[in-house]
């Protein structure tokens, strides 16, 4: 089964913003809760559309300079799985890369954890790493 492009959060509000909320669900200006947060998430993310850049690009330069260099750096927006097939392929390349996650990163059924540590350096992860217990603790739990 495939994982949902969407990761559940829960967030407290108060409860004369969401009285705020139900007015405008009610008078058919946004049509539920979720829809309105996301909404709001969105346009937040995009107001700080230039700050992330330019987060994101220090945050590279600072995982190449800590001894994370690598053959290859690369900044990955969405889901993205994983598989021996993908690692196989980076192996033949003889490619050694660090990740830089914005969604959710899937290690689907990896059966050469060696290769994989040896293949993916470095991975920073924001939003969902789904892994076994042993790629999590590697890559996050360190």
């Amino acid at each position: 089964m495939k994982e949902p492009n969407t990761i559940k959060i829960s967030a407290n509000l108060s409860s004369v913003d969401v009285g705020y909320i139900d007015i405008l669900i009610q008078k058919g200006i946004s049509s539920s809760r979720t829809d309105f947060l996301h909404y709001a998430a969105k346009k937040e993310i995009d107001n700080h559309h230039s700050d992330l850049q330019k987060i994101i690009a220090e945050d590279s330069q600072e995982i190449m300079i800590d001894g994370h260099s690598a053959d290859g750096f690369e900044v990955l927006i969405g889901r993205y799985d994983i598989d021996d097939a993908f690692l196989a392929s980076l192996s033949q390349k003889r490619s050694v890369t660090n990740y830089y996650v914005i969604g959710q990163l899937h290690f689907n059924n990896i059966h050469d954890e060696d290769r994989l540590f040896k293949v993916i350096k470095s991975i920073k992860i924001f939003g969902k790493l789904y892994a076994n217990d042993s790629i999590y603790n590697h890559y996050v739990g360190k």
